[in-house]
């Protein structure tokens, strides 16, 4: 007996609307909305993404936007039209997507995009990855590659001096915006990890990511509409040339994880909790030398862009609940651990162009 086609679309619209009613009650939380849950639906919606219908007090999502966008996207037009309900329930100004909406648009976190009016156009990946950059962030990137080609040097010396470099270069580039004021292009990118949880090792490089480059990680969950199950996601925040930075950095140290256990492994016979403790050796290295560069560099300039206000509130925006955990190192294997912090003392950042090196060209295009 075969399932049809439509038998399937039903069952996955049922578990689509299930889900938007759970996302709802996390909006309602993290928010402190005081609203009651509307009638939510899926329609056939063909001009429009959404809708709220104040009458029925019906909230619409498009069918056709949950088949053809991923869910981080389905859930800003979500809120957009969460936003039109506060309107509403709240007895604000009636004027559709007047100053009120905007204000209830900043206050659920909305991304720009998705605050407009008509949003014809919808991206489907990050902005921050998809947008057009400024001149200056051009040059920013242009530098740190040529810097970054520079840390393949054999001599040791040069290639530290080299990443100690890209750190300056970064740290002076957010201290000149902080302090001049300048726009900012802020935003935030999720990395997919495409599992049901997120391992220790690449919980340990987010935290790298949050000390060393001017970025905050969140750990979220992400739902899958094609599969209809949930993953975990790193959000990575910040100003977009701070989080293709830390995105290609992410990649890079995952990559190079790979690589160094399968030599270290070849002539041993060596489980999963060998590898593991061998990973979080190699990024105690690495953060060790990391450690080294900012004591190194300027840190009254490290402080300043540290303590950024734009970080903080777009942060706040997102997650105003947000709560920080910290967890150990759990170690089975401490030889392998200390093979490993070997390798990441010596660890290099190095750039990433070669499509046929394995290495994701993220940064670098």
């Amino acid at each position: 007996m075969t399932i049809s086609d439509e038998s399937i679309t039903r069952q996955k619209i049922r578990l689509w609307t299930h889900r938007l009613i759970e996302e709802y009650r996390h909006i309602q939380f993290t928010y402190n909305l005081k609203t009651k849950i509307p009638v939510i639906q899926i329609d056939n919606l063909t001009r429009r993404w959404g809708a709220w219908d104040s009458v029925t007090r019906t909230l619409s999502i498009s069918q056709r936007l949950i088949e053809s966008y991923p869910w981080e996207t389905v859930l800003e037009i979500f809120k957009h039209e969460i936003a039109h309900q506060l309107i509403t329930d709240e007895g604000n100004d009636q004027t559709i997507h007047g100053p009120a909406f905007k204000a209830a648009c900043e206050r659920l976190g909305v991304a720009p995009w998705a605050c407009r009016a008509e949003t014809t156009e919808i991206p489907k990946e990050a902005p921050l990855r998809s947008g057009e950059i400024s001149s200056e962030e051009k040059r920013l990137l242009e530098r740190a590659e040529k810097l970054l080609s520079l840390a393949t040097s054999d001599n040791e010396h040069e290639a530290l001096l080299a990443m100690q470099r890209v750190q300056e270069l970064y740290a002076k580039y957010n201290l000149k915006r902080i302090q001049e004021k300048k726009e900012a292009h802020w935003g935030y990118l999720l990395l997919k990890l495409r599992k049901k949880r997120v391992e220790r090792y690449q919980s340990v490089i987010a935290s790298i990511l949050n000390e060393h480059f001017f970025v905050e990680v969140i750990h979220t969950s992400l739902y899958d509409s094609d599969s209809c199950s949930e993953f975990k996601a790193l959000e990575l925040l910040g100003t977009r040339e701070n989080v293709l930075m830390a995105e290609y950095v992410f990649c890079f140290l995952e990559q190079q994880l790979a690589g160094l256990w399968k030599s270290y492994q070849s002539s041993k016979k060596l489980g999963i909790a060998s590898r593991n403790s061998f990973y979080l050796g190699v990024l105690e290295g690495f953060r060790e030398k990391m450690n080294r560069l900012d004591t190194n560099a300027d840190n009254s300039v490290s402080l300043i862009v540290r303590q950024d206000e734009g970080l903080r509130n777009l942060v706040k925006g997102r997650y105003p609940k947000l709560n920080r955990l910290r967890g150990g190192h759990r170690l089975h294997d401490t030889h392998a651990f200390s093979a490993g912090k070997k390798e990441g003392r010596s660890l290099i950042i190095r750039k990433g162009i070669s499509k046929t090196d394995g290495n994701l060209r993220k940064l670098l295009r």
